[in-house]
């Protein structure tokens, strides 16, 4: 009689161990790939979001006048207002107040125009500080903070600051 050759039950109980814990730690690598790839993207998802909000403030600020600016509620609201026209003596007419301000479920900042027509300008916005300088005011600096929460329930944070030199006397 011929003995055929074969794996012990040992063998096969520790072959079987052994792909086990190389299996478990090929799915940690990628639970840990995950979780970088959503901080990642969440990180670009705010830092987009903060970068288009600040352009598009500085953008409308820088519009106004000394005179024309207010800074109220302990630095969370800003009022102000932009050259509607200009005649031919270059004599301005100012628009109605805008402000800028947290408002809808109090993570939106939102632009309010003198009708009373307002417009998001950001989501995930957790604050928002508004600081004039200079006497007479010659900028308004201001400083946004986002938050987002991952899927994987961390929770990301971002804070950027802009600043906006008046162009109008």
């Amino acid at each position: 009689m011929k003995k055929t050759k074969g794996f012990t039950l040992v063998e096969l109980l520790l072959t079987a161990f052994l792909f086990a814990m190389v299996m478990a730690m090929v799915g940690t690598v990628f639970q840990r790939g995950q979780a970088q790839a959503e901080l990642n993207d969440g990180k670009m998802v705010l830092q987009g979001t903060l970068r288009e909000t600040l352009y598009r403030m500085g953008q409308e600020i820088r519009e106004t006048s000394p005179s024309r600016v207010s800074v109220t509620n302990a630095g969370a609201t800003l009022t102000f207002q932009i050259p509607a026209s200009v005649n031919n003596s270059g004599v301005i007419t100012w628009s109605g107040p805008i402000t800028y301000q947290l408002g809808g479920n109090g993570t939106q900042l939102i632009r309010t125009n003198a009708a009373g027509q307002t417009s998001v300008l950001a989501n995930n916005v957790q604050g928002i500080i508004f600081t004039a300088t200079g006497a007479p005011i010659a900028t308004v600096n201001y400083t946004v903070t986002t938050r987002r929460t991952l899927p994987n329930g961390r929770i990301l944070t971002l804070t950027s600051t802009g600043e906006a030199r008046f162009r109008n006397p």
